[in-house]
């Protein structure tokens, strides 16, 4: 990709002048602080370079993303209703109840993050984030920060960049279902609450009245929906479906204005089928193979790493049949181990960065809950200069890709979150950048 790299050297020779360098430096952080890009008390990012991708990558990201969610739409049509295969993926009791109840919009996908990595050229899909698919707006906002930078402007006097920001998409979707009234729904005490006053900010900036609420503050009055006094129809739904399990005394009433139609929820609670990580389980042990077209199954195949439920028995690898837990113990430092339902990195054992003991006593507890266990997938590592020192300082970060998608199949910007370490979740002190396409790079 000698284009790419001609690119990324251009962009660190205009950062040698140490004047133009300071003033990136100075107005960097000044956007960021503005636009009030933080995860609770942090800057989501003091990298002083966007990331760019060639027109190949972005154009595999396009279709890989259209490809799974109309995957993702099917299944969790399919899945919400199969107590079977609930139970399969881990889902049971009230949280089954909660995907399976009657909702409006419950076969409806509206959008997804599928969260992935660029290994030897091929993306590879890590986790399906489709119940709370956050960041989209961070990044937006991050791109309008290094639109107006000096250097961006002299950058892109010679250098074609292209980029789908993410918002106007959300927007779409709401707008589909002309609300009288939209709620953008969290607990009032989460680190993200940032993002959700830009979204909202984009609502009514194009007309719709939007509010930020908690799902304990939603009321059923007259037969309606009430937030703040007012009906609301339409829920921008960010609070996680397993919260609301966990929490459900809390929310008894939200769940109602749900049950009974009262509100319309995007993503419905209906879409915990579709995000937790065992569904990428059940397709390597051959339990999606119905419910797949040819050409989806061959996505699957070639974009989704080798995952399994951790529990004993044999399961398919490479062609035949093995014992799970023979196979985990003894291929420790090609693996990952994970939570099927957590969320930030929470819980993530990897293999690599354990001792032996330390990865088998990790197994042991997870055949005690609902956990996977994953091949690895090579992390690329691409050098971003900092904003943390006076000087130009160069640092090797680990990047995702991560395309947004869109109803009905369209994919809008790629999140790429950037880290030192082998964890990229901004919670646990990732950062995040916005991509742009370099225009006829490979």
């Amino acid at each position: 990709m000698p284009r790419l790299k001609t690119a990324i050297e251009r962009w660190n020779r205009l950062l040698e002048n140490d004047a133009l360098l300071r003033e990136t430096r100075d107005q960097f952080m000044a956007g960021v602080r503005a636009h009030g890009l933080v995860y609770g008390d942090r800057v989501i990012s003091t990298v002083l370079r966007p990331r760019f991708v060639g027109e190949a990558t972005w154009k595999q990201a396009a279709e890989v993303g259209a490809s799974f969610h109309r995957a993702l739409a099917r299944l969790q049509r399919l899945l919400r209703q199969d107590a079977g295969m609930l139970k399969a993926l881990g889902i049971r009791g009230r949280l089954a109840e909660l995907v399976g109840m009657p909702q409006r919009g419950a076969d409806d996908l509206w959008f997804t993050r599928l969260d992935g990595f660029v290994d030897r050229g091929v993306l590879r899909l890590v986790e399906f984030n489709v119940d709370s698919p956050g960041g989209a707006a961070f990044v937006d906002a991050m791109a309008r920060v290094f639109a107006g930078l000096e250097v961006f402007r002299r950058f892109t006097r010679d250098v074609g960049l292209s980029r789908r920001p993410s918002i106007p998409w959300i927007r779409r979707c709401v707008a589909r279902l002309a609300p009288a009234r939209v709620a953008i729904i969290d607990w009032r005490e989460v680190a993200t609450r940032r993002e959700f006053q830009l979204i909202a900010e984009d609502l009514r900036g194009h007309g719709f009245d939007t509010v930020i609420a908690d799902p304990r503050d939603v009321e059923i009055k007259r037969g309606r929906a009430v937030v703040e006094g007012k009906p609301v129809d339409v829920v921008l739904k960010r609070v996680l479906v397993t919260d609301l399990e966990q929490r459900y005394d809390e929310v008894k009433t939200f769940l109602r204005a749900i049950r009974e139609g009262l509100i319309y929820c995007l993503n419905p609670p209906a879409c915990q089928a579709v995000t937790t990580k065992s569904l990428l389980a059940l397709f390597h042990e051959g339990m999606l193979a119905a419910h797949l077209t040819r050409a989806q199954h061959e996505a699957w195949r070639r974009h989704v790493p080798w995952t399994a439920r951790v529990r004993e028995g044999r399961v398919p690898w490479r062609g035949r049949s093995v014992d799970l837990i023979s196979l985990a113990v003894s291929r420790r430092e090609r693996l990952v181990l994970k939570p099927s339902d957590a969320y930030g990195a929470e819980g993530i054992v990897l293999g690599w960065r354990c001792s032996q003991s330390e990865w088998e006593n990790a197994l042991c507890d997870a055949l005690k809950s609902e956990f996977v266990v994953q091949e690895r997938v090579a992390i690329p590592l691409e050098e971003f200069p900092d904003a943390d020192e006076g000087t130009l300082r160069l640092r090797p970060m680990h990047t995702e890709l991560s395309p947004y998608t869109f109803h009905p199949q369209s994919t809008a910007e790629c999140l790429s979150r950037l880290s030192a370490s082998d964890f990229l979740n901004v919670k646990t002190g990732g950062g995040v950048v916005p991509t742009y396409v370099l225009r006829d790079a490979r």
